[in-house]
């Protein structure tokens, strides 16, 4: 009796070190688990600070105390897409998307932590140029949170990316449609570039003001630049050309877009387009003004300097066109950039015509004559020679030149058009 007393003890005994043991392991595993999930929380501050070395030493030492840390393992697929380790953050996300789905059903987290994974894998896919299996990844992500605005513009980028803006915008209008009362802020400025990828400048023009109309005080906000600029240009190309310039007078009066001696501040471009608006508007007058305020500010540039030349001979100013026609040449010889050569033609055009304002025949002509030996076929070049023989009385050898012109081109309305009042001022 008392030795079976004794083995009961025992077994009592050993059954007791069994439970203590398996508690302390249990209990070593939640210390691990709250450890690791102290250190993961440290390192997502790290990530927010820009702190991509100390994130990912959390991010490890988090794994290596529970390698089944889901944030864990976003957070070092974060920290990878950060660094620009692409197909690392891929493999990363490949992991934390098998234990997202190995999550309990009634584990309220599994949902949008499996669209964060799925958008940040297409994240890194489309990084890597994978853009095919990016989009399906946004899709995934898409599908399991409807409501998430970001999801719908990454998948937008990456359609972009794949050649397909008109996709893009589809799908970004039909995002804004449902979510009506002027639509998300960034999301009507995505769709606005995507809109001018997609060559429909007037959907553009619609998108941009729409965000502008959000807020009246924007326009005086430095950060609300860009998108009148978005939206002048987008008018512009639209041909919309009043619209543009009243765009532009909002940015004309800023400093920045102004000849302010500070180079580094200014914009050309406005004042360059202001003055195109204006010409397509037959207002040559003030596009001269427009495009004097260009010169100011880039005084290096030829083709502004044509633009003034242009300008100045549809407003009767000869002696302006001559002058700016003069400099267009001299900066386009000096010139290497792609296109100096065929600018060059036309500048000497302009010129030439600007200096037979001025009574300066001969002059035109020696402007002429290099371009001349260089487009033997050019009508126009042959024009303007022509119009300089002409005002020099030589009415044989103007004829011969246009008719040089229409052997070039036997359509050109310009030629045909010279000769006929050639042949008419002959009879009179």
């Amino acid at each position: 009796m008392k030795h079976y007393t004794i083995l009961l003890v025992a077994a009592v005994a050993i059954s007791g070190c069994s439970l203590m043991q398996k508690e302390k392991v249990k209990s070593y595993k939640q210390w691990h688990q709250a450890r690791s999930r102290i250190i993961c929380s440290v390192g997502e501050e790290h990530l927010k600070s820009g702190g991509l070395d100390k994130a990912q030493s959390c991010a490890m030492e988090s794994l290596s105390l529970n390698s089944d840390h889901l944030p864990a393992r976003i957070l070092l697929a974060k920290v990878l897409l950060g660094k620009g380790c692409h197909e690392e953050a891929a493999k990363q996300l490949e992991h934390a998307k098998a234990l997202s789905e190995n999550l309990k059903t009634n584990d309220t987290a599994a949902s949008p932590r499996g669209a964060e994974i799925a958008y940040l894998h297409g994240e890194a896919l489309e990084r890597a140029g994978r853009y095919a299996d990016a989009l399906k990844c946004y899709q995934k992500a898409r599908a399991l949170a409807p409501s998430n605005d970001a999801y719908v513009m990454a998948s937008a980028e990456v359609l972009v990316s794949m050649g397909k803006p008109k996709g893009a915008l589809e799908l970004l209008e039909v995002r804004l449609q449902r979510i009506g009362a002027g639509g998300e802020p960034a999301m009507l400025i995505l769709a606005g570039e995507v809109a001018m990828l997609a060559g429909n400048y007037v959907r553009a023009a619609d998108f941009f003001q729409q965000r502008l109309d959000m807020n009246q005080d924007h326009d005086a906000e430095k950060s609300g630049r860009p998108i009148r600029e978005s939206l002048a240009k987008a008018h512009f190309f639209a041909g919309h050309y009043r619209q543009t310039i009243e765009s532009l007078k909002q940015l004309t009066g800023i400093p920045e877009y102004r000849n302010t001696g500070n180079p580094a501040s200014r914009s050309c471009w406005v004042h360059i387009m202001t003055g195109d608006s204006y010409m397509a508007l037959n207002r040559p007058r003030k596009a001269k003004a427009a495009y004097e305020e260009a010169v100011k500010i880039e005084p290096g540039d030829w083709p502004v300097w044509l633009a003034l030349a242009k300008a100045s001979v549809a407003d009767g100013d000869g002696r302006r066109g001559v002058s700016a026609g003069l400099r267009a040449l001299k900066l386009a010889d000096e010139s290497t950039t792609t296109g100096s050569d065929k600018g060059r033609l036309e500048i000497s055009v302009v010129t030439a015509y600007a200096m037979l304002m001025e009574d300066r025949s001969s002059d035109a002509m020696g402007v002429l004559a290099s371009s001349a030996r260089e487009n033997p076929n050019d009508p126009t070049l042959w024009c303007m020679l022509g119009r300089c023989y002409s005002a020099q009385g030589r009415s044989d050898r103007a004829a011969a030149c246009y008719m040089a012109a229409l052997r070039a081109d036997p359509a050109n309305s310009l030629a045909k058009n010279l000769i006929s009042n050639q042949r008419s001022a002959k009879r009179l």
